[in-house]
């Protein structure tokens, strides 16, 4: 963007910090410019007319005032959804914000990634309807799958075979048959509830209990993950904690 210039962009806060006595930064994930920070000027103090739009979480329609630096300046703020169920349900909301954080992770500044935000968002609306023990799962591996990540489901990566498939190779990627085995051990279940994920039938995932096969898949996930943003994430340790 060139200085000077002001423009609107649909977009979902990732997460906010304070910036001088009463600013703060907005990191957003927009629509069509990828992820920006922004500062909300004045917003720390009582009576701000942006306050509560910019929390993290908020679905917003926001305007951004580009300047000489390296921080846009938001000059407006149009709430579209704010996902009243998620927060109100504490498992919801720890669920929401560890994919906040994923998705800052995994996302550049000013890259547009129409996928990811269009993922993102359809993920957050899903939650706000009901919860599955199988939606962080999914949506870890959506993420890997909109970054180029994900394996094929339904073949090993060295051999090309059906299987059976039995481990993922952390290192390498992708899927592998007891010839070639890799890093990582899979239960048949697990490698049924990825395929399941990755090649469109994530409905028939998420309806799916809750088994072993939840804390594997998670675990393998945040593994994929860190190595791909290349530092530990806070939201994939509390994931980890889980399976203790």
């Amino acid at each position: 963007m060139t200085p000077g210039q002001s423009f609107w962009d649909a977009a979902v806060v990732l997460r906010t910090y304070k910036f001088g006595e009463a600013d703060r930064v907005v990191v957003l994930l927009s629509e069509e410019n990828g992820k920006l920070r922004a500062v909300a000027k004045g917003v720390r103090k009582s009576g701000s007319r942006f306050g509560a739009r910019l929390e993290p979480l908020s679905c917003i329609r926001v305007r951004l005032h580009c300047g000489k630096g390296d921080l846009y300046t938001i000059s407006g703020v149009e709430p579209q959804m704010q996902f009243p169920a998620i927060r109100q349900d504490l498992n919801r909301l720890l669920k929401s914000s560890r994919m906040l954080e994923i998705v800052d992770s995994v996302t550049a500044d000013e890259l547009p990634h129409p996928g990811l935000y269009l993922l993102l968002q359809q993920a957050l609306k899903t939650l706000e309807a009901g919860d599955s023990p199988l939606f962080l799962v999914g949506f870890c591996w959506k993420v890997l799958a909109e970054e180029g990540l994900a394996p094929d489901a339904d073949s090993c990566s060295i051999c090309g075979s059906s299987g059976p498939l039995t481990s993922y190779a952390v290192a390498e990627g992708g899927l592998r048959c007891n010839e070639h085995r890799g890093s990582t051990s899979l239960t048949a279940e697990s490698v049924e509830i990825l395929s399941e994920i990755l090649n469109g039938k994530l409905r028939k995932a998420l309806a799916r209990p809750e088994t072993p096969s939840v804390g594997e898949l998670e675990h393998l996930a945040s593994r994929v993950l860190e190595m791909h943003s290349e530092r530990p994430l806070r939201a994939l340790a509390a994931m980890r904690g889980t399976l203790n």
